[in-house]
């Protein structure tokens, strides 16, 4: 029998500890592998870390706003392989969190923040849940990426046809406008025969009843659509004296028509969704016919990917690779389980990366916290990772550093180092080397994309393939805050919408949401509601806490009050500062100790999608270099996007790089995309 293979594992973020879930999932890992996960910090979780500040009630602490996409398959799956471990093992026997189902809480609506004639206005979405959960496989599964694009296009025009329909007392309307602005009267009927006979064709497409040349009927039959109703309704003098409902309806076909068109023209049924990466998504959406490509549906998109060029966010500086773009926006609107998002019943640390530590753990993984990777050096003939230099910041004390706190039965990651449990007399920082043959015979490199060009510079030099990834992947710093209030949301908003999440709003602050569901999960007293807040961090900008502080309290001031007109104080026009929890602070400077946070740290930096990018990524299983093998958001995959599902199923690929599993990724409506030595094939 041949010796355990050393597997060295750098980084604890969600890729690298999905590649260790997955090899440990393996009935035999441990006569094959002998696993050591190193983490520069006292936490798991990478840019999914949280922590729980005991001072202020145990408060949850992120890094930013975190969401699970409900199509998110492989991450639900991969959570519910963890929950049922340590369910069976009783690894968190005073969890309130049994099951993974305990802890999501499905979204019902969100909102889309439209600026309609100086005014910010939320369009609240209706999110139709659905009764199967993400995670499980479908028995059913399309049989090909060609039948996936059809299954699409066959939705958008249910979409457009239900989207008509839905208006028709608005449509009733417009009859008595259309004369007005010289149109003449129209048979709305004849025009969605043609979206129900190009649905037919569709149909017929996914079901094999027509070979991939019958899609050249339906761009006619769109145009005809057009022709017949979209342009004559929809001119710019009728919407001025329409109201919302046709206001959407016109964004919706302004979108999902130029969409299909371009799945079809572009052959996206046998060529994918990479060869479209080369161009801009507003770009290609007006190629496409969108008259309107900087709206905001995609505004929201580009906010939620931090789609910003240098974290400056205007239309101009957009940036989304448009077959990227489209992917994930048809993944995240047709393809979804259970709902569209959902919010974690705790700070992700507490929910995904303490159930998911306690399990490898039990599994015989060992993990040496406070060991920071400064250097990462190629063998003399360039052809595999020779040593690995890491600076060991903290020694624990006695045995192993406990690093979880229990928390009203759910273990937490605390916002600090447990100071108890190092070794104070121990000599900080003295740097060890890992040699390749001695200590790691495999090494897996999870590390974030924005620290490599320091701590693998010399890998870089001498790799062509490394240089181009790293000249062309960009990253982007972040920012967020979170606010902990004495009032309800409802209070706050008054009589305006109240959304479980608002994306698309104004800057600084982009994105907001409602997160008094985690008020049961921590001890904050007088606390009715929180809100988590974030957008991109511009490059130019000055980093720092304060910075953010004082920007977050000129955002509350101005535009927020337009979502939250009842926190206005009456006598000086500004947010009330009465509203927040104190947090022991005098009164008018509630503000000060919320919490901000700013992400400029190498490490810390979001990976972005820009257009031209995708042929540069290098997939986990072709580092280059025959011991090691990658895993991040950066790396190559179906998705492409820096978001938790890229990174699992990064995760996923080099596991099977390392030991052959697992055979495939779940990709749209349960599509089997199957891997080979770490790459899709």
């Amino acid at each position: 029998m041949t010796d355990k293979k050393k597997v060295v594992v750098l980084g604890g973020g969600a890729a690298a500890l999905s590649t260790v879930w997955a090899i440990t999932n393996q009935p035999d890992w441990q006569q094959r592998f002998e696993i050591t996960v190193y983490e520069s910090s006292w936490r798991l979780g990478g840019k999914g870390a949280s922590g729980r500040n005991e001072k202020y009630g145990y408060r949850i602490e992120e890094h930013g706003l975190h969401l699970w996409m409900g199509f998110y398959e492989d991450s639900f799956n991969v959570i519910r392989q963890v929950y049922n471990y340590c369910a069976l093992h009783n690894l968190m026997p005073g969890s309130p969190l049994k099951t993974y189902q305990d802890a999501f809480t499905p979204l019902k609506h969100i909102a889309i923040t439209e600026q309609v004639s100086g005014s910010y206005l939320p369009w609240i979405l209706q999110l139709p849940l659905r009764d199967e959960y993400p995670g499980l496989p479908n028995p059913t599964p399309p049989t090909s990426r060609r039948q996936v694009i059809f299954m699409y296009i066959e939705r958008m025009l249910d979409l457009c046809i239900h989207s008509i329909r839905d208006e028709e007392r608005a449509l009733a309307a417009a009859y008595a406008i259309l004369p007005t602005v010289g149109v003449e009267d129209m048979d709305v009927r004849q025009a969605i025969s043609y979206l129900k006979e190009a649905r037919e064709v569709a149909r017929n497409l996914v079901n094999g009843r027509a070979d991939s040349s019958a899609a050249d009927s339906i761009p006619p039959l769109l145009d005809k659509f057009i022709i017949s109703f979209q342009r004559a309704l929809f001119s710019p003098e009728t919407l001025i004296k329409l109201g919302p409902g046709l206001r959407h309806l016109k964004l919706t076909l302004d979108i999902a028509i130029p969409v299909m068109r371009g799945l079809i023209n572009d052959r996206v049924f046998t060529r994918g969704f990479e060869p479209l990466d080369n161009e801009e998504f507003a770009s290609w959406l007006r190629r496409h016919g969108c008259s309107v490509p900087h709206n905001a549906v995609s505004t929201a998109f580009y906010d939620a990917c931090f789609a910003y060029q240098n974290g400056e966010t205007s239309d101009t500086s957009q940036n989304m690779a448009a077959g990227t773009m489209l992917n994930g926006l048809l993944r995240l609107g047709f393809t979804y389980h259970g709902s569209m998002m959902f919010k974690m019943n705790g700070g992700m640390g507490d929910v995904v990366f303490a159930p998911l530590y306690l399990a490898l753990r039990n599994r015989g993984v060992a993990f040496k916290f406070f060991n920071r990777v400064t250097d990462i050096q190629p063998s003399s003939d360039l052809q595999s990772i020779d040593t690995v230099h890491i600076d060991v910041q903290a020694e624990p004390g006695l045995g192993e550093y406990d690093p979880l706190i229990v928390f009203k039965g759910m273990p937490c990651w605390p916002s600090k180092p447990k100071a108890g449990s190092l070794n104070q007399r121990a000599r900080a920082d003295r740097t060890t080397i890992l040699h390749s043959g001695s200590d790691f015979d495999v090494l897996i490199n999870g590390l974030p994309l924005g620290i490599l060009p320091s701590v693998a510079s010399k890998l870089i030099a001498v790799s062509p393939q490394w240089q181009d990834m790293i000249s062309h992947v960009a990253v982007v710093r972040t920012q967020a805050f979170q606010l902990w209030l004495k009032n309800e949301i409802g209070t706050a908003t008054g009589k305006a919408p109240k959304p479980e999440v608002n994306v698309g709003f104004v800057e600084p602050f982009d994105t907001w949401a409602d997160m008094s569901h985690l008020i049961r999960f921590e001890n904050v007293p007088d606390c009715l509601a929180i809100a988590y807040f974030c957008n991109a961090f511009p490059s130019t900008a000055t980093p720092g806490n304060a910075a953010i502080a004082a920007s977050a309290a000129n955002f509350l001031d101005g535009p927020m009050l337009n979502l939250w007109p009842g926190a206005m104080d009456s006598a000086t026009g500004r947010f009330r500062r009465d509203f927040l929890v104190p947090f022991g602070v005098d009164l008018g400077k509630e503000l000060s100790l919320q919490y901000y946070r700013v992400n400029t740290d190498p490490q810390e930096l979001y990976t972005q999608s820009v257009a031209k990018s995708t042929p540069f990524r290098i997939f986990p299983g072709q580092s280059g270099f025959t011991n090691m093998v990658i895993a991040g958001d950066w790396t190559k995959g179906d998705l492409n996007i820096g978001c938790l599902e890229a990174a699992v199923q990064s995760g996923l690929l080099a596991a099977n790089s390392v030991c052959g599993a697992p055979a495939y990724l779940q990709g749209p409506f349960g599509l089997i995309m199957p891997i080979t030595k770490g790459t899709l094939t």
